[in-house]
């Protein structure tokens, strides 16, 4: 199975949990890349407002073809109940080229539903896993289990 990783990590917290999903899958790994300042306080809101508006952004080009890979899983961090808008032009742009695909995302709240429900709507069908994790279990290294069970699970 050619599996990519793609997603997008205003902080961090979301590439270190995508390069743990990238080795358990031996996943080729694809930032996304959003041409919208969103560091400090300034980009944490703007971040907000976007995600409460189901706002898409614009991102650079990519360096693959997800249409070339048997499997796209999809990571984004949980912006009040909604995917980063880089992950939104991402799953917008795309959905029609992509096989199988997958999510995960990394936040402060345990219900990740809403994000993954949002993430299926645009990707115009259902992932076939996915995997939510508290983002202090992310940074304090709490996740190979985890990610483990999603590699497993994906398999």
């Amino acid at each position: 199975m050619k599996a990519l990783v793609v997603y997008y990590s205003r902080t961090e917290t979301t590439a270190e949990l995508a390069r743990a999903i990238a080795r358990a899958l031996g996943a080729e790994l694809e930032p996304l890349v959003d041409t919208v300042s969103r560091g400090g306080g300034r980009g944490f809101v703007r971040s907000l407002r976007d995600a409460a508006r189901r706002r898409a952004t614009a991102i650079e080009p990519l360096h693959v073809d997800p249409g070339a890979y048997d499997l796209v899983v999809v990571g984004t961090p949980d912006w009040g109940g909604a995917a980063a808008a880089p992950v939104r032009t991402f799953l917008e742009e795309n959905a029609a080229c992509l096989s199988q695909i997958a999510f995960f995302l990394t936040d402060g709240v345990a219900d990740h539903e809403k994000v993954f429900h949002d993430m299926a709507l645009l990707a115009g069908r259902d992932p076939v896993a996915f995997l939510g994790l508290p983002h202090d279990e992310v940074r304090e290294g709490r996740y190979a289990e985890q990610v483990a069970a999603f590699a497993a699970a994906l398999r």
